[in-house]
């Protein structure tokens, strides 16, 4: 038990508030970079951070699904 998670626990406050969390919120970054390609067409890189939170996120879905990345 780390030194918060002891803090916590003794003010009667709840745990998980502090511990590690798997939830990802890719909606900003893909709305960030989805408004970057479109205001510079011409630059690849906009083009292949979209293709790489695709594929990320399929991989996730599969692990997720219990079929591994």
């Amino acid at each position: 038990m780390s030194q918060w998670e002891r803090i916590f626990r003794e003010l009667s406050l709840d745990v998980s508030l502090i511990q590690p969390c798997r939830t990802i919120d890719f909606g900003t970054l893909e709305t960030t970079i989805r408004k970057k390609r479109q205001e510079h067409q011409e630059v690849e890189m906009y083009q292949q951070h979209e293709q790489f939170i695709h594929t990320f996120r399929q991989k996730l879905v599969r692990w997720n699904n219990g079929g591994g990345a």
